[in-house]
């Protein structure tokens, strides 16, 4: 294997961090106990190539009009 395809560039993403769900899951837990219907809401949260947390934040008809 050559050096520089040991590079960090070309290695995968870390799967998410469960500090990061759990402060996700917080979050929706907190809008839900004010009444307001979780399933409507897109979270993305992200640092570089990682995707630490989402909560359909991938769903394209949560998307602002």
């Amino acid at each position: 294997m050559l050096s520089w395809q040991e590079s960090e560039l070309f290695s995968l993403p870390p799967k998410p961090d469960p500090a990061a769900e759990a402060m996700v899951q917080k979050y929706l837990d907190d809008l839900s106990e004010q009444g307001i219907v979780t399933a409507n809401q897109g979270i993305w949260i992200q640092s570089n190539l990682a995707q630490l947390a989402s909560h359909q934040g991938k769903d394209p008809s949560l998307l602002p009009l």
